[in-house]
């Protein structure tokens, strides 16, 4: 496997376990608390990024999926054994996409929303960062909660 395949899987599999412990311990009603208007719980912020990594780099795989980006931000109720699930699965997705990241594959240019033209290398970095914005979104997120409670959580 190409060593920026190997680092990116790394860095979004790291990712996945700081959402693991954003989410645990928490109430359903936890997971849909969203600290202001216009911002997202963690139960979304957990399903869109998890939609984020499959969706932008399954096209570089060879396997194209349709997302429905607004209906990602749909809150909806959720466990935590639900979202721990949900990136369980997601781990397991990457342990099949990253292999078929051809070198091919990273090199081509692709056109993507916002009339970006982008090679596939820097589409998976993209990917990664954005992953990576979320998950900061979530833990503080859950920081805010453990304020608002008054606990430690």
């Amino acid at each position: 496997m190409d060593v920026r395949s190997e680092t990116i899987g790394g860095w979004l599999r790291e990712f996945n376990d700081r959402f693991r412990e954003a989410v645990r311990g928490l109430t359903p009603d936890e997971l849909a608390f969203t600290p202001a208007p216009e911002t997202n719980s963690l139960a979304v912020l957990v399903r869109h990024a998890v939609l984020t990594q499959h969706g932008m780099l399954s096209g570089l795989a060879g396997d194209p999926i349709r997302r429905d980006l607004p209906g990602e931000f749909i809150g909806r109720p959720a466990t935590v054994e639900e979202l721990l699930a949900t990136l369980d699965e997601a781990d397991k997705r990457l342990d099949d996409i990253f292999p078929k990241l051809t070198e091919e594959a990273l090199s081509a240019l692709y056109d993507r929303p916002h009339n970006q033209r982008l090679t596939g290398g820097e589409w998976a970095v993209h990917a990664c960062c954005h992953v990576k914005e979320h998950v900061a979104h979530a833990e503080l997120t859950r920081q805010l909660i453990a304020a608002r409670v008054g606990s430690s959580r």
